[in-house]
């Protein structure tokens, strides 16, 4: 075997050796956190009589199930799967500034004011913009 051959086995053995070190830690150090994230057991109910009520339970793995139940009108300081509805209708047609999360803040709030011209969205407004629907299924049906 040549000089120039050994010295490539080595590189080669090295670099695998190497890899296969730091992918070992990487999988650690995410268990690690993972058992970190564990939350202890929580059960409790948070109420805002304006806006919405949310309810956090645990289930028999001892996670986190939060329920965020909606209501209308959607206004700064809503949470839940319709206001992240909203967020999904607005990036749709006015561009969105960052990802759709669910929370009614001033950017959700300044960019309802500009598409639909209030600051708030009733349920009624939200209906007839089909928001609870899936969005390829928001535009008026073509008639024949």
């Amino acid at each position: 075997m040549t000089q120039n051959t050994k010295i490539f086995i080595a590189l080669v053995s090295g670099f695998v050796v190497g890899f296969s070190l730091s992918k070992a830690m990487r999988h650690s150090t995410k268990q690690e956190a993972k058992k970190q994230e564990t939350p202890a057991p929580i059960k409790q109910t948070e109420s805002d009589s304006k806006t919405n009520e949310q309810v956090v339970e645990v289930n028999e793995e001892n996670s986190l199930i939060t329920s965020t139940y909606d209501k209308f009108p959607l206004q700064l300081g809503s949470e839940g799967e319709k206001v992240k509805r909203l967020q999904i209708f607005l990036m749709r047609n006015l561009g969105w500034v960052k990802q759709p999360d669910g929370k009614f803040d001033l950017t959700t709030q300044n960019r309802t004011l500009k598409f639909f011209k209030v600051k708030t969205i009733n349920q009624e407004l939200y209906e007839q913009f089909m928001l609870e629907k899936m969005v390829h299924d928001q535009r008026p049906k073509k008639t024949k």
